[in-house]
């Protein structure tokens, strides 16, 4: 959520480092490249809205993968008990994240996030 003296582009980046660990403290360079409109996050359910912000992360290959990674020290809050990090080659996403719901079990074990699919369906069609 925005919180009310944050812009958008601030509140991405606070939840980019909250959620997942990438952030300016763990000595990545972050960017923010695009902030897009205002969008309904559940339309006919909720008034809520939400934006994409688009941010460029770059870091040396240890600090996304290696033993000290700040992905591994991102801190979900309580209500994202099932929230996990995944590093994924932008290639073959779509049949990256169709193999991942194979490995562990089908849809019931790991739920995808309906932004995160329609994004990647679009990145295969070349949308």
């Amino acid at each position: 959520l925005i919180d009310a003296d944050e812009s958008p582009e601030t509140a991405a980046l606070r939840e980019l480092e909250e959620e997942t660990g990438f952030g300016a403290q763990a000595g990545h360079s972050l960017k923010v490249i695009k902030v897009g409109v205002p969008v309904s996050y559940e339309p006919g359910l909720t008034g809520s809205c939400s934006r994409i912000v688009v941010v460029e992360a770059q870091m040396e290959e240890e600090q996304l993968l290696g033993p000290e990674s700040h992905i591994r020290k991102a801190k979900p809050e309580d209500d994202e008990w099932s929230l996990q990090v995944l590093v994924l080659p932008l290639p073959g996403l779509l049949q990256s994240l169709h193999d991942l719901q194979e490995k562990v079990g089908g849809q019931s074990k790991l739920v995808l996030d309906s932004r995160l699919y329609a994004w990647a369906l679009g990145r295969e069609l070349e949308y």
